[in-house]
């Protein structure tokens, strides 16, 4: 059987320590998925921690046949006693993450006031969002056209490049924050043999011009998501999907590209982008998907830039 608690911690290593020593495992005993990197504040203010989900294997609970006894002869029941409440326990699997919230109180009044008037003081039109973690602290996002504009206009230096590639379908989007981001999908017949996850000599050479790209924006983050069609069971296309991403992030790493840049997840074939009935459909869908996200060290540099 099949389980996994969600750890937050300072880092990604530490939440993951601290799952470890949660669970009595060790490293190899658990796979890792990176939910949130960990992110500095602004201005000094607030921190998120970084969270990760910890899958582990159990053993099945074996199954007991209920037996069906005879009822015993009916007794007149004496007064029941007041039974106390059980105590109720949650496992750390179980425990729900409280999520960030609007910010409210004085302290988070005076951090608006403050960031306002420097946005106006400074005629910039950014606005200051604050939310406030479970853990208490205050994190601030500053909102506003301009900065999406620098941001974008950094992204888009690297664009022209990835464009370069030959077999790189590159686009521009917004990611979660919606903050200006670049995708670059690869499909299999550039990166792998079918139903292979092995990287072929065009894909190696693919992949070398993209690490070269990254390595000249060390302030970008980079999420890998692996994609099947729907042919064969969903265990083998979950695997495939899995080792595809990783076998192009073990490339970038040989690359000296940061690993801590990287994440990586297998999405076998529930995130389609054709028809699967179709053979051209399946093989639209057979691809790897990249998307390159401004990281905290831009989003500052653009914030310091606007406030010039």
């Amino acid at each position: 059987m099949e389980k996994y608690i969600e750890v937050t911690g300072k880092n990604e290593d530490a939440a993951i320590e601290k799952g470890l020593a949660q669970l009595g495992l060790s490293r190899d005993d658990v796979s890792v998925e990176v939910l949130e990197r960990a992110k500095t504040g602004f201005l000094g203010i607030g921190s998120s921690p970084a969270k990760v989900k910890l899958t582990y294997q159990v053993p099945d609970e074996p199954v007991v046949e209920e037996k069906v006894e005879k009822p015993a002869p009916a007794v007149e029941p004496a007064a029941p006693a007041q039974a106390e409440p059980a105590e109720e326990t949650f496992a750390p699997a179980e425990q729900a993450q409280a999520k960030e919230k609007p910010a409210s109180g004085e302290k988070a009044e005076q951090i608006e006031r403050f960031l306002t008037g420097l946005m106006e003081h400074l005629d910039n039109d950014a606005k200051p969002v604050i939310t406030q973690g479970e853990d208490g602290s205050f994190h601030v996002e500053l909102v506003g056209s301009n900065l999406g504009a620098l941001i974008g206009r950094r992204m888009d230096k690297q664009k022209a490049e990835l464009e370069k590639i030959e077999g790189a379908k590159v686009e521009t989007v917004t990611d979660e924050n919606n903050v200006p981001a670049i995708k670059v999908t690869f499909d299999d017949k550039i990166l792998f043999a079918t139903g292979k996850s092995e990287l072929g000599d065009a894909s190696r050479s693919a992949l070398k011009k993209f690490a070269s790209s990254l390595a000249q924006s060390p302030e970008t983050d980079v999420a890998i998501y692996g994609h099947t069609d729907n042919t064969g069971s969903r265990e083998i296309n979950q695997k495939l999907s899995e080792e595809r991403a990783q076998a192009v992030s073990n490339y970038l790493i040989g690359q000296k590209i940061d690993p801590n840049r990287i994440t990586t997840r297998g999405l076998a074939y529930d995130a389609p982008i054709a028809d699967n009935s179709t053979e051209e459909g399946r093989a639209q869908n057979r691809r790897v998907e990249i998307l390159i996200t401004a990281n905290d060290n831009m989003i500052q540099q653009a914030q310091q830039e606007v406030a010039k």
